[in-house]
């Protein structure tokens, strides 16, 4: 992952749109394998102007063997936590990738048209959400999808994911919760933390985030409150490490 530069207080964060490809598991950073893509934070906006926060992706890609997308867990955690207004594309709360095998002669969308078949659109992102690992939509409907389904829907279906801590469905739950209790105003500060790759921003003087670029555990200075990786250390501690390429909310000793 690589580190985004500061740009004003006022943002709108966004992790995806109805234009972007849906990147539930792979958003940010250095691509995981070769032929990845590259992926990047585009930021918008002069120093102490309005702006926006968008993790973009460039290359549609399959899902691997046992993904969970801890870099696009940690974005998340950290777009979240940015002041303003929050944008979610459907599909990321289930962690779904972009379908990017969709068949020439299940394509709907316009572009793939109006382009001469150049380009295949947004299909992929539009693919209806698996709610049950079974069926013939995976529970979208009684009679199959409008989009095709790939078989690996199975593994990411909203029922499946419901009630386990360490889902992506749990950790959105868990996470807008928490942003709409503790947001309470649009305080942002930046917080040198002596580690370039390490970045952190205060929402308040009670709850502050932490966002780990680097290779290497990075300690949380206070009481965890949210972790992008919630298998790993739970809500509450106080002398806990950030695991690379993770996110965390915590609330500064100073304040307790």
């Amino acid at each position: 992952m690589s580190a985004p530069r500061a740009a004003g207080t006022s943002l709108t964060a966004s992790r995806s749109s109805s234009e972007v490809p849906r990147r539930g598991l792979a958003a940010t950073g250095t691509p995981s394998h070769p032929g990845s893509g590259s992926r990047r934070f585009a930021q918008v906006g002069a120093a102490g102007a309005p702006g926006s926060l968008t993790c973009c992706a460039d290359a549609a890609l399959p899902p691997e063997p046992g993904h969970r997308g801890g870099r696009a867990r940690a974005a998340t955690v950290m777009m979240l936590a940015l002041p303003g207004s929050a944008y979610l594309y459907q599909g990321e709360e289930l962690g779904l990738l972009e379908v990017a095998d969709l068949p020439a002669d299940a394509l709907q969308d316009p572009v793939y048209e109006r382009t001469g078949h150049r380009l295949k659109g947004r299909d992929g992102c539009r693919v209806p959400l698996p709610w049950t690992p079974d069926g013939s939509s995976f529970g979208f409907g009684g009679n199959g999808s409008w989009l095709p389904q790939p078989p690996w829907f199975t593994d990411y279906a909203a029922s499946s994911q419901s009630g386990h801590l360490d889902s992506s469905l749990e950790l959105y739950r868990r996470a807008i919760a928490l942003r709409r209790d503790l947001a309470d105003c649009e305080h942002f500060s930046w917080i040198d933390t002596g580690d370039p790759q390490v970045l952190r921003f205060a929402r308040s003087d009670e709850w502050h985030c932490l966002i780990n670029f680097s290779s290497r555990p990075a300690p949380i200075p206070g009481r965890l409150i949210l972790n992008s990786e919630p298998g790993r250390v739970s809500a509450g501690t106080t002398t806990s490490l950030l695991s690379p390429e993770a996110a965390a909310w915590f609330r500064p000793l100073s304040q307790e």
